[in-house]
């Protein structure tokens, strides 16, 4: 760089870092251009800056984010702020004189209470939450729960929200840093999330209240939380028939997050807060997402047999509606006349976000439960579903047989009884092709004890061949006829005469023309 050049950037900075704060709002705004030649000039300005001047490079963000009256540039200049307090390549705190420290949070923490916007404010939540994770195990800002404790206690829901929001991160960054505080935090929680009027506050209390949870390492000090469930349910249940589906799916995802890591936090209050997710999981009104969700608590529950052995074979009667909520999912596919006279094929065609989910659900449910808690739940429901009338109803039921045979021994002579398919063409091919992916991965229940199911595989292996194209698609067919020739250099002799032998001489005939072509 010439000496002209060198004169004219140290100008700029100059101008920058002056008095005005138009230039480096300007800065500020080219980070965001849509220009790459802009972006790219305003981002060498912005990294020179924080290599020869920290210190005003800070105060200039804080100043920005508190003061400007352009939304975008307060909410620009907060996320660039954190990005500069975090402790990664970008941080530099250490670099900080400690006036510029000081004047730094305490315009974070006058802003919090000054900015009207909401998605600023979560963004400085999410500053404050970032330096005060590197400063409070240091004891370096002693101002911060003071604070905190404050706003919780003050009038206004929208400094309480933000504390609320602050103690959730700081649970899941430095837990250990609030338990002394853990009488205080009861106290606080209990009070907001049973008086509390507004929606938003509550759900930011439940947000620090799971995370917070999450991080005891006492099971005294987690069991002294309990209390607190019913309060946290009726306040995910307030957001839900408000409208707020969107907040409610959060704090979904926290109680999810919740069942899977701290299952017996949840074991006094079991009963309720299961009926509450089934509650949730049956209601149509309510968005797919959110219905998914509260399925995915229970089965997340049931799954959780490690830490919190058979808590959820204790309730048969949430098993009996989380079985009949799956098999409801089951039955949501869509049939498109044109699939019939269709020439390429697609083994997801019909499928709905319901049906998968359904689907996973089962599977993970089987596993979890074992045959002895879901095969008479299974047993009553499926004989209905298989006695209805409507192919969708027929449909479900194979699939569910399908589903719990690979994770439950029990299930599959009745599945395998009901192969192969012949009366609806679409089904055939879906099952069959389900049939084929659990042959392939040696599933031990769908072969049973010493190969006990074979000989029926094999056979409707043969039935499902000889019927060419239609009970099954060319690739199943193929793969078919892979797995048999699989079977036939692996199984000992003895095993695979004796399976041989089961078939109809047709079906030998048939497959012996197959397997030597």
């Amino acid at each position: 760089m010439n000496a002209e050049s060198t004169q004219l950037q140290q100008a700029q900075l100059a101008a920058i870092m002056g008095p005005d704060q138009a230039p480096f709002e300007t800065l500020i705004s080219n980070l965001m251009s849509s220009s790459n030649e802009q972006r790219s000039q305003a981002e060498s300005i912005f990294n020179l800056l924080k290599q020869t001047d920290p210190n005003s490079l800070a105060l200039k963000l804080a100043h920005l984010l508190s003061s400007s009256p352009h939304h975008e540039a307060r909410a620009m200049s907060t996320v660039l702020l954190r990005k500069q307090l975090t402790r990664d390549d970008s941080f530099i705190w250490p670099q900080l004189s400690d006036a510029t420290r000081s004047a730094v949070k305490n315009i974070l923490l006058s802003s919090i209470q000054r900015e009207d916007s909401k998605s600023i404010s979560k963004k400085l939540c999410d500053t404050i939450s970032e330096l005060a994770s590197s400063l409070l195990p240091e004891r370096q800002w002693p101002e911060i729960l003071p604070f905190m404790f404050q706003c919780v206690s003050s009038d206004s829901p929208k400094l309480q929200e933000s504390a609320f929001l602050i103690f959730s991160q700081l649970a899941q960054y430095i837990g250990d840093t609030l338990i002394p505080f853990i009488v205080d935090l009861h106290t606080v929680f209990l009070n907001v999330l049973n008086n509390s009027s507004n929606p938003d506050v509550k759900i930011a209390a439940l947000s620090a209240v799971i995370n917070f949870v999450q991080c005891l390492t006492s099971s005294n000090d987690r069991d002294r939380f309990q209390d607190l469930l019913p309060a946290m349910m009726r306040t995910l249940m307030d957001a839900l028939n408000s409208g707020q589906e969107a907040t409610a799916q959060e704090a979904l995802e926290l109680m999810i997050e919740l069942a899977g890591t701290e299952p017996r936090f949840l074991r006094r209050q079991i009963v309720d807060v299961v009926g509450y997710m089934l509650q949730i999981a049956e209601a149509e009104n309510f968005e797919e997402g959110t219905r998914h969700l509260a399925v995915e608590f229970v089965i997340t529950l049931a799954e959780a047999r490690e830490r919190a052995p058979g808590m959820m074979r204790k309730l048969p009667q949430f098993i009996d509606r989380l079985f009949s909520i799956l098999m409801k999912m089951l039955v949501d596919v869509e049939d498109d006349p044109a699939w019939h006279s269709a020439q390429a094929e697609d083994e997801d065609a019909g499928e709905t976000s319901n049906y998968s989910v359904g689907q996973e659900c089962l599977d993970r449910l089987a596993i979890a439960l074992g045959g002895n808690t879901i095969v008479p739940v299974a047993s009553v429901q499926l004989q209905a579903y298989f006695g209805a009338p409507d192919w969708q109803k027929h449909h479900a039921a194979l699939i569910a047989l399908a589903q719990i045979a690979e994770g439950c021994s029990k299930v599959v002579p009745a599945w395998l009884s009901c192969l192969p398919i012949k009366g609806d063409l679409i089904e055939a091919k879906v099952v069959h092709e389900q049939l084929c992916t659990m042959v392939e991965r040696s599933d031990r229940e769908l072969l049973g004890p010493n190969n006990q199911y074979l000989p029926k595989i094999v056979a409707v292996f043969a039935e499902v061949l000889c019927a060419g194209k239609d009970l099954a698609t060319e690739q199943t067919s193929s793969r078919m006829i892979n797995l048999l020739r699989q079977l036939q250099q692996t199984l000992p002799p003895s095993t695979l005469a004796s399976t041989w032998s089961s078939l109809q001489p047709q079906q030998q005939l048939a497959l012996q023309s197959i397997l030597s072509s």
